[in-house]
């Protein structure tokens, strides 16, 4: 759970940020313990407490969490090819991690859970402590709303 929590909350912070999150979370967790374990789902309650530490450190732009350190640390993992196409990468990553950030809380988690944790949806399940067609369900809502900002690219070689 820890892992899950660090890889979620390096998303939106830097090292530091990251750890004093997690830390205070399990902090809270372990003073409210009582209460969790009375809450009809332990994960769940979990979940709240790291995003009430999580999003008050995150910078923010028009109320909306701000993605730019993890758009840099998804350009660098794709980054092989010719500087021109780095650009016009970064250009289109920045532009759909800002929509991204205007989502809906539950499906701005699931899309930051799959997408950029690269966590299965049984984990992220777990982490969330929804039910797995929950998970399924916010990230089908979650595409259906980016594909109307990024429509598929559907031009295929014309021959």
């Amino acid at each position: 759970m820890e892992a899950g929590y660090r890889f979620y909350a390096q998303v939106f912070l830097g090292d530091q940020a990251r750890d004093a999150a997690v830390q205070d979370t399990f902090a809270t967790l372990w003073l409210r313990w009582e209460t969790a374990l009375r809450s009809p789902d332990t994960g769940a309650f979990a979940w709240s407490i790291l995003r009430t530490h999580v999003m008050p450190r995150t910078t923010h732009r028009d109320g909306r969490p701000e993605l730019e350190a993890a758009v840099f640390d998804a350009v660098a993992l794709h980054t092989q090819s010719a500087p021109e196409a780095d650009a016009a990468r970064m250009t289109r990553i920045v532009a759909l991690f800002k929509a991204i950030s205007k989502l809906p809380a539950p499906q701005l988690d699931v899309m930051v859970l799959l997408h950029l944790c690269c966590h299965t949806a049984e984990k992220a399940s777990s982490l969330l402590g929804v039910p797995l067609t929950t998970v399924r369900a916010d990230e089908r809502r979650a595409v259906r709303y980016l594909e109307i900002i990024f429509p598929p690219d559907t031009e295929g070689p014309t021959s």
